[in-house]
């Protein structure tokens, strides 16, 4: 005899539901994807302005589910853009006049402070009569 009954379910036809949000989910197959293709991966490096190691990093912390929060906590490289002081002696050997400094390569088109042209500039750009 047979008690079979047609009310009972088995527990194996109900899925189990993910907690996880589709976006989520959506977000670590992503990463998942870019980590197995060497080609994504480096477009996502240069476009991140870092390594690749650094970039892969990134996307296995994101598969793995960390947030934003928890990678900024393990990031141990800082930039620093901050200007350093100059010291009095590179100060002493940087050029004030900047391009006044550099020659014209001749007399022509030299001119002194004032703006007009030298006294002896006409005089050396004249030509000379050879004697024979």
């Amino acid at each position: 005899m047979s008690t079979a009954s047609s009310s009972r379910r088995p527990a194996t036809t109900r899925s189990a539901r993910s907690p996880e949000s589709f976006d989520s989910l959506r977000t670590r197959d992503a990463a998942a994807e870019i980590l197995q293709s060497y080609e994504k991966l480096s477009w996502f490096s240069f476009h991140r302005c870092e390594t690749i190691m650094q970039t892969r990093q990134h996307f296995q912390r994101v598969a793995a589910g960390f947030d934003s929060d928890a990678e900024a906590k393990n990031v141990r490289w800082e930039e620093d853009f901050t200007r350093h002081p100059k010291s009095a002696e590179e100060e002493a050997k940087s050029s004030r006049k900047g391009k006044e400094r550099v020659s014209l390569g001749g007399e022509s088109g030299r001119k002194e402070r004032n703006g007009s042209k030298s006294k002896d500039a006409g005089a050396a750009t004249e030509p000379v009569a050879k004697e024979s």
